[in-house]
């Protein structure tokens, strides 16, 4: 018993050191599965971090594209040179790069380098735009960083941006002279129990003084309505400057009281963007040279550079008469309007004239195979933004679409009433580009609804692609 017991003795020690070392074990175990952990939470850290980068980053190039001013002419060929002349003076990206660095430009690529947000941790997001070759689309690469040599993490986005034109205010006036608006005789209004006056807003967006003048008889709206709008305010005080709205007579919303005009229905606008206007486009559909009828039914017309033909009445003018630069296109007595007039945009409104004292009554297009292509033409009844348009006479007129003219002269005892359309005047020399000395000018309804959907383009901003957001490895 005693020997038994002898034999045994040492048998703790050894479960002892058995504990020891499985203890032992399982601290390693744990210290190597804590310390991958850990090395784990920080790679996620840094992975977060980077790609919270690169999201910065996007939002930052949606901001920035989104106030580019692209030329409405610009071609696909020359969109990434005007999109890199834009983003190089950009004040928000040039002010946010390191000391030396530029956006620079190579091939289709344009590179923005390294915009730190967080200095402390470093961390940034560079940019590169690629003009992939579509048209008006860009893409987008935004590599945001964090961290330094062994300890960097990199992560990337992408997102794709077309261009978009910016919307312009331009056809909510009733009137809108690039130029000098000049008011002296008649009436401008809406037309009772049809519109309210509070549509008829007349604006000028000429830069020196006076930029608009009231005087005579003249009336703008009536208590209902009625606004003049100046663009020229150089103190930002939201007050036209002195002179720059002559008012001697007259009234404006129901008040011919010349302080309450000036302090209540003068107003400071920003200067709005005009269209850009491409009559070229519309030559083809003029399939039918002028043959000099002076009355009776055409169809499709071009009228040829020099003619300067006179319609004596009575003329129905079926889809489209194209009209080449120059031309004086004289109108007397009825002219029947379904359709529309084109002017070629060359010259100038000195040498380009539509003279026409006599009735236009507008309808639609006729049926018939041959005017099938110009059903999808909308919101215009003249484009002629190097002409000038005289209307005179003692006969009515009912224009309706939009009327875009080098400048605008109307006179004599008619009235005019103009539906789905505002004049827009695009003369802003010394001359008047809109002047009223007639009798009344009625609207039903301006342009803003109801915009030209051919021929006129605006400056474009970028905008992101639907659905093209995509996170890179």
């Amino acid at each position: 018993m005693n020997n038994s017991f002898r034999n045994r003795r040492g048998i703790t020690s050894v479960i002892a050191m058995l504990f020891l070392v499985l203890i032992g074990t399982l601290a390693l175990g744990f210290y190597a599965t804590v310390t991958t952990a850990t090395a784990l939470a920080k790679n996620d850290r840094r992975t977060a971090k980077a790609l919270m980068a690169a999201e910065s980053g996007i939002q930052f190039m949606r901001n920035r594209l989104a106030h580019v001013s692209i030329p409405p002419t610009t071609t696909s060929a020359n969109l990434l040179n005007e999109l890199w002349n834009d983003l190089k003076t950009d004040e928000m990206i040039v002010g946010n790069l390191p000391g030396g660095s530029a956006v620079t430009k190579s091939g289709n690529v344009i590179t923005i380098p390294a915009i730190s947000t967080d200095a402390v941790e470093k961390l940034e997001f560079a940019v590169t735009l690629t003009d992939i070759g579509a048209v008006g689309e860009i893409v987008c690469t935004v590599k945001g960083h964090v961290g330094d040599g062994a300890s960097l993490s990199t992560k990337g986005v992408r997102l794709d941006f077309t261009r978009k034109e910016i919307e312009s205010s331009i056809f909510d006036n009733a009137i809108a002279a690039k130029g000098k608006l000049v008011m002296t005789k008649g009436t401008i209004t809406g037309i009772p129990g049809v519109s309210s006056d509070s549509i008829v807003k007349l604006m000028s967006a000429k830069s020196t003084i006076p930029a608009l003048t009231l005087g005579g008889s003249m009336t703008i709206g009536s208590s209902a309505g009625g606004e003049l709008a100046v663009t020229i305010d150089t103190d930002g005080n939201g007050v036209p400057d002195t002179g720059a709205a002559s008012i001697t007579g007259g009234s404006v919303h129901g008040t011919s009281n010349v302080t309450t005009i000036m302090a209540n229905y003068v107003k400071v606008v920003g200067v709005p963007e005009f269209p850009t206007v491409d009559t070229t486009q519309f030559a083809a559909y003029a399939t039918n040279t002028y043959s000099g009828a002076s009355s009776g039914t055409l169809k499709n017309i071009r009228i040829p550079a020099g003619t300067n033909p006179k319609f004596t009445g009575g003329v129905t003018i079926q889809g489209i008469m194209y009209i080449e630069s120059p031309n004086t296109v004289e109108f007397r007595g009825n002219s029947n309007m379904q359709g529309f007039i084109i002017f070629e945009n060359k010259n100038s409104s000195t040498v380009n004239v539509i003279d026409a004292r006599g009735n236009f009554t507008y309808g639609n297009l006729p049926t018939g195979a041959e005017f099938d292509n110009l059903r999808a033409i909308t919101g215009i009844s003249m484009l002629a933004p190097t002409a000038s348009l005289v209307m005179s006479g003692s006969v009515d007129s009912q224009i309706r679409g939009n009327m875009i003219l080098g400048n605008f002269r109307n006179g004599g005892s008619a009235d005019l009433q103009i539906e789905k359309g505002s004049i827009i005047t695009m003369d802003e020399g010394a001359t008047d580009s809109a002047y009223f000395n007639g009798k009344s000018v009625k609207f039903a309804s301006t342009g803003g609804a109801f915009q030209p959907s051919a021929g006129v383009t605006y400056t474009q901003k970028f905008i992101p692609t639907k659905g093209s957001y995509l996170e890179l490895n």
